[in-house]
């Protein structure tokens, strides 16, 4: 008996001590918009987070700390996000925040973590105000500016337009489309091509007759900077009122509703996006394998960049050595790291200048077209 209590009590402290030695959770957290009418963006973002988590701890987490994600719900509102913001810095002391995917939340997050001095890299935000929050806001995707520019050369250069017609929505206090558009028409121009411009969804303007005013002027290509959501029915009426050109859109087409509502008026054209799962280069192969075995989907541009973020991240505390906020904002301005959805290397504004990829509606599915560099 002395023997096996013996044994007992010292098997206890072994254990004791195995528990003790087991080192502590480096918390991170990720702003996304989980409940609302926008929860499918941030599902593709919590999703592409706890992929890059998980894969983080089975190779021994950051120098033998596992990660924990602490994810936060912004209910697509300023006020929900900030306190979610300050409940993530304040009580769950979190070292860097992930996200929000939306700019104008970015910004909003991104106001709670410079003045804890807590790094924040956002996710699918791409306005220019979001980084100039200060040097703690970081982004992952590419500025609205290089979309902009990238559609234009590819409508010139490659689809042969000399003559567009470019609709844009346009929100109260939300230049997002407005900003696209713009960059667009100036760089078509720039390149020697001629563009016509109207805007809808301010005003009461009506898409439809905003639509037909543009497509007078005989275009040979029609740029939509709209949602996601806008697409299929002025896909339509595009076609319906005789127009064959091809048509070109901005990452917001990145949806799967964009099938569902469109069809044929949508079959062959073009959006531009940061990550497209039909990209030969076996690290996005690589990924969009594991992603499908795990969540049974296929991954969308909001999981890459989260994913992307995520390990970004990850690769910055390493190097730093340090879960201290400059320490760590200082690695991230460091970084020259080769994401999913571009290769990030910040310039002095801590915004990333990434190629931006060309993709096609094709059958029913997003097929991966060209690369058009930063």
């Amino acid at each position: 008996m002395r023997r096996s209590r013996t044994a007992a009590v010292f098997m206890t402290l072994v254990i004791g001590s195995v528990m003790g030695c087991r080192k502590k959770e480096i918390p991170i957290g990720a702003l996304t918009t989980v409940s609302g009418p926008y929860a499918v963006n941030g599902a593709f973002v919590q999703h592409g987070c706890e992929l890059a988590f998980s894969e983080c701890n089975a190779a021994g987490g950051i120098n033998g700390h596992p990660v924990k994600l602490v994810l936060a719900d912004t209910k697509l509102d300023d006020l929900a996000c900030t306190l979610a913001a300050q409940h993530l810095v304040g009580q769950d002391k979190v070292v860097a925040v992930l996200g929000p995917e939306f700019s104008g939340l970015a910004v909003t997050g991104g106001r709670v973590c410079q003045r804890a001095q807590i790094p924040l890299v956002a996710t699918g935000a791409s306005r220019p105000e979001v980084t100039q929050v200060g040097d703690y806001v970081f982004r992952a995707g590419y500025v609205d500016q290089q979309q902009g520019e990238a559609g234009a050369r590819f409508a010139y250069e490659t689809l042969k337009a000399r003559n567009a017609a470019c609709l844009f929505k346009q929100y109260f206090g939300n230049p997002v489309f407005k900003t696209v558009a713009e960059t667009f028409a100036a760089k078509f121009s720039s390149l020697g091509g001629k563009v016509v411009s109207d805007y809808f969804g301010k005003d009461g303007k009506d898409p439809s007759h905003m639509l037909g005013s543009l497509l007078a002027a005989k275009p040979d290509l029609l740029y939509l900077a709209v949602d996601g959501d806008d697409v299929p029915a002025l896909a339509r009426q595009a076609r319906e009122r005789g127009f064959s050109g091809p048509i070109l859109g901005v990452d917001t087409w990145d949806m799967p509703q964009l099938f569902e509502g469109g069809g044929a008026a949508v079959e062959g054209s073009y959006f531009t996006d940061s990550f497209c799962p039909d990209e030969p280069r076996p690290a996005v192969q690589e990924f969009a394998k594991n992603y499908r075995a795990r969540f049974g989907t296929e991954p969308n541009a909001d999981a890459a960049i989260a994913y992307d973020a995520a390990r970004l991240v990850f690769d910055s505390l390493r190097r730093a050595g340090s879960t201290k906020g400059s320490a760590v904002r200082d690695a991230l301005k460091a970084a020259d790291f080769p994401g999913i959805a571009g290769k990030v290397k910040f310039d002095d504004f801590r915004n990333p200048l990434k190629p931006v990829l060309i993709v096609q509606v094709r059958s029913g599915r997003f097929a991966y077209v060209a690369t058009v560099g930063p």
